[in-house]
């Protein structure tokens, strides 16, 4: 997933440290990866200006926003967060599947805290 950022290519998703991410920074990383081939959507992630970190089932990711691409770290990020999203895997499954978020996030089993226009950047990203 790892890779250099090449002239033609506005705007990717890399992963830190491969070897080591878990199953929810693959699954992230394989999404934006996708998402991010569409130009309205790389758009709306380069206006995300600070971290947004997703956790579930024990794992920890944190999405890093840059000028020219987003990497997933399995750690904390040292400066301040835009956003965080907590919820079960299945859950967040389904968010991204475009099924019950608003139904997730009131009954609990999603939270979300944070900026609501990153946390909306962040949902259109995640869609598949």
């Amino acid at each position: 997933m790892s890779r250099k950022h090449s002239p033609g290519e506005a705007y990717y998703a890399e992963v830190e440290a491969p070897e080591r991410m878990h199953l929810l920074g693959l699954m992230l990383a394989s999404m934006l990866a996708r998402q991010l081939r569409d130009p309205a959507l790389a758009a709306g992630a380069r206006k995300i200006k600070r971290p947004v970190v997703i956790e579930s089932g024990g794992m920890f990711a944190a999405l890093c926003f840059d000028d020219h691409r987003v990497v997933v770290r399995r750690d904390p990020p040292g400066e301040r967060i835009a956003a965080r999203i907590q919820g079960a895997l299945m859950v967040l499954l389904d968010v991204a599947l475009g099924r019950h978020r608003i139904r997730h996030v009131l009954s609990g089993r999603l939270r979300v805290r944070g900026s609501p226009l990153a946390l909306l950047r962040l949902l259109a990203l995640l869609r598949s």
